[in-house]
């Protein structure tokens, strides 16, 4: 299962203790949790940046890439 957090996109983080894939493993599942850029940083147009840097990673992340 791929984890992709929530938080509206301004706030959260892959790596927290909620989103334990532990008991999800210990019946044979393999959790990936994947991280992005919040905030302004990820979803804001700023001038000569690709739009939507946060979107793009959760694409790539999911391409393996």
């Amino acid at each position: 299962m791929v984890w992709i957090h929530g938080d509206a996109w301004t706030g959260g983080a892959a790596m927290v203790p909620v989103h334990d894939g532990t008991a999800f493993a210990r019946h044979g599942g393999i959790l990936i949790s994947i991280g992005y850029r919040l905030d302004i940083e990820g979803f804001s147009p700023i001038q000569g940046v690709p739009t939507n840097p946060g979107m793009r990673e959760m694409i790539a992340a999911l391409k393996g890439g």
